[in-house]
């Protein structure tokens, strides 16, 4: 089910979503040209940022009722940064080498040329070679680190989620109900009282409007998911992977 809002606003929200499309692009170009000159493993994590608020931004639009113009570009934008988004993961353990590297490059243009496609609503360039490439790529990363199916299914539900209540300035009920009862189900089967019991918290302050304790507690929220010295979730998981996975709004 979409959210259905006023012309102006979802005029709005599609200029915004240029805006931030374009400045995460070029984040993501800009760190990937310091890495070459100085490996700094620091910064790794805010690429994956830029490609994971791409992700996110893509997710809310999608959510909405936007014309049919913008719809193909966009779902191609969010497939392209989830896929760059998990790979930033191996790429952190393999700077130096070239092909990693020209990967991310690769998907860098590719975004660049779906944004410059969305903004002039022009037919979208092919991305199924690309995505297959990276594909077998990351599902090669997914069985090195071995990593739950569920504890997926929560991430990817959970950021659309944060994203939503990060990015709207004001909270539609119904949106929030059908957003929050997915996250709750999933959360459900890690089985985490913890984690459950704090997006009930956040959930309270979002029937309330209190976007301040909202953002708090989503803060909260991520101190319980990645705090380093709990090594929270599943014990399978390598912990590096955890440490990379330092999302801006989860």
């Amino acid at each position: 089910m979409k959210m259905h809002f006023d012309r102006k606003f979802i005029d709005d929200v599609i200029k915004d979503f240029k805006e931030e499309l374009n400045e995460n692009i070029n984040l993501a170009e800009n760190i990937m040209i310091d890495l070459e000159e100085n490996s700094d493993t620091s910064t790794i994590n805010t690429l994956m940022r830029s490609f994971h608020s791409i992700k996110g931004v893509s997710r809310l639009l999608l959510s909405m009722d936007i014309p049919e113009k913008y719809i193909e570009n966009a779902q191609k934008i969010e497939k392209v940064s989830h896929a760059l988004e998990d790979y930033v993961v191996e790429f952190g353990n393999n700077i130096q080498n070239k092909t990693y590297t020209e990967i991310i490059y690769d998907g860098i243009d590719i975004l660049r040329s779906l944004s410059k496609a969305f903004s002039e609503m022009k037919e979208s360039p092919d991305i199924s070679e690309f995505l297959d490439k990276i594909k077998n790529k990351n599902n090669t990363i997914n069985k090195k680190l071995d990593i739950d199916p569920a504890l997926k299914v929560f991430l990817n539900i959970l950021s659309q989620f944060f994203e939503y209540l990060e990015k709207m300035e004001e909270y539609n009920n119904s949106q929030l109900e059908r957003m929050y009862l997915s996250v709750m189900n999933a959360l459900k089967r890690l089985k985490r009282e913890d984690l459950i019991q704090q997006l009930k918290k956040i959930m309270d302050f979002a029937l309330i409007q209190d976007r301040n304790s909202v953002e708090k507690s989503i803060e909260e929220f991520n101190d319980l998911v990645f705090d380093k010295k709990k090594k929270t979730f599943q014990k399978r998981i390598k912990w590096r992977y955890s440490i990379n996975l330092n999302f801006q709004i989860l």
